[in-house]
């Protein structure tokens, strides 16, 4: 009390916070100590449950938030590994969903005024947009200031570097014209992830993507959704004919009909084969028959898939152009094939009716295709079925007896192994083989 009278009464309690446990600050905490309050770490599910309203609030005339409105408004993408198709699934939902697909990757970590420039120029003047955010920058997801800047974009639904008021430098994130798709780098899982941005992005919808036959799309109208700008590309098709480009789809159906082809006539391939007519394949039986040629079964990755399917279509247009030297060389002596071979009459093709050396060409340019579309590796992992050497008992001559190595190429479409004998006489290399006029 003063001279004036009783001093006004605060609004608002008296926050005092003491940094540090330096000497001149200790008198103040001995003082205040009945005051004193321990505050603890609320549980991840309370926090949970007070934040979530608040995203997304800021929606006009929208009548329930929370988890139903997290659900139409933001989703975060993740995968496994590379190539599982994250990008398709969010281009494929914003097509479906009559929207502007937006795309801003992020591979540096960035300031909150840089970023809203990006996300402003990202979104301007588009009306529904589906904002596809692609955090490919790891240090960018363990950094704090990233966090904040995640924590204000959703929640403040506002982002800007501070006194930032002109238009081009403040990014409004308006829910009623914009939905939010998160993609995070392959194998990273926010429930796993030790970043501060992690427990916010786990509360999250989230959408796992996975390559396999079931989620597979071959038909054109997904393909087109999905792939973008790339559906049409030249640069994917390897003929470079100005006048004629073919999509991913006629791409797609061109190489899938030739490997079912080759399946159907267990290794042998017809002379002629003009284009991919009849019904066209499905896309989980695509899916199956590009594994098996690209040898892609324990991690199948969309990029290798598709870069298969375009070095593939290339080799095989060439060899079927009408003036291919390699496709010539290999018609027979015998003039019994003639111009009609097609994909469309392969039910009535049958082995013995192809010359032997095409399916051998065949096999040469699907090994050619699967070394420059797959990834090398140091290790040389297999699928747990795949046939990598031989084992022979009970033989009359020690040479054959122990395990033959798998060879890079075939003979008539089955598997040639190879052993390397050194004796006390001479050494000498045997081969095991199938041949198809002796049936053995």
């Amino acid at each position: 009390m003063d001279e004036g009278g009783d001093l006004p009464r605060p609004r608002c309690p008296l926050l005092l916070v003491i940094s540090g446990a330096s000497a001149s600050q200790t008198h103040m905490a001995t003082q205040l100590v009945a005051c004193k309050m321990e505050l603890g770490e609320p549980a991840a599910e309370e926090v949970k449950e007070r934040l979530m309203p608040l995203i997304g609030a800021a929606v006009a005339n929208h009548d329930t938030v929370g988890n139903q409105m997290q659900s139409a408004l933001i989703s975060v993408h993740v995968g496994a590994h590379c190539g599982c198709g994250k990008s398709f699934d969010i281009r494929s939902s914003a097509k479906a969903e009559g929207r502007s697909y937006c795309l801003v990757r992020l591979t540096a970590p960035v300031t909150a005024g840089e970023l809203a420039k990006y996300l402003v120029a990202a979104v301007q003047g588009k009306g529904q947009v589906l904002l596809h955010l692609d955090l490919v920058a790891m240090p960018l997801l363990a950094s704090q200031r990233f966090a904040s800047l995640l924590f204000d974009l959703l929640l403040l639904s506002r982002l800007g570097h501070v006194g930032a008021e002109h238009p081009d430098e403040v990014f409004r994130l308006d829910w009623t014209i914009i939905r939010l798709a998160i993609e995070l780098p392959a194998g990273v899982w926010p429930e796993t992830a030790a970043w501060d941005c992690a427990p916010l992005l786990s509360w999250l919808p989230q959408v796992q993507a996975t390559a396999s036959p079931e989620r597979f799309r071959g038909d054109e109208a997904s393909l087109e959704a999905g792939m973008g700008q790339a559906f049409a590309s030249s640069r994917h098709d390897g003929l470079r004919d100005a006048s004629r480009v073919a999509n991913a789809y006629e791409r797609l159906q061109y190489v899938s009909q030739a490997l079912a082809m080759l399946d159907l006539l267990k290794g042998a391939f017809p002379l002629h084969f003009k284009s991919a007519s009849g019904k066209p394949l499905p896309g989980s039986r695509c899916f199956e028959l590009l594994v098996n040629a690209a040898k892609l079964h324990l991690r199948p990755s969309l990029w290798n898939l598709w870069a298969f399917v375009d070095v593939l279509y290339w080799q095989l247009k060439e060899v079927h152009h009408p003036d291919s030297v390699a496709n010539q060389a290999c018609v027979p002596e015998d003039a019994s094939f003639g111009q009609d071979d097609s994909p469309g009459q392969g039910d009535e093709l049958r082995p013995e009716d192809c010359p032997m050396f095409k399916g051998e060409l065949i096999a040469f340019i699907l090994r050619t295709a699967r070394d420059f579309a797959t990834r090398q590796t140091t290790r040389q992992e297999v699928d747990a079925g795949t046939v990598v050497k031989a084992s022979l008992k009970h033989f009359h001559r020690d040479a054959f007896y122990g395990y033959w190595q798998l060879q890079p190429f075939s003979s008539d479409g089955h598997h040639v192994f190879a052993r390397y004998d050194q004796g006390e006489v001479g050494s000498g290399q045997y081969f095991l083989y199938f041949r198809a006029a002796q049936g053995c």
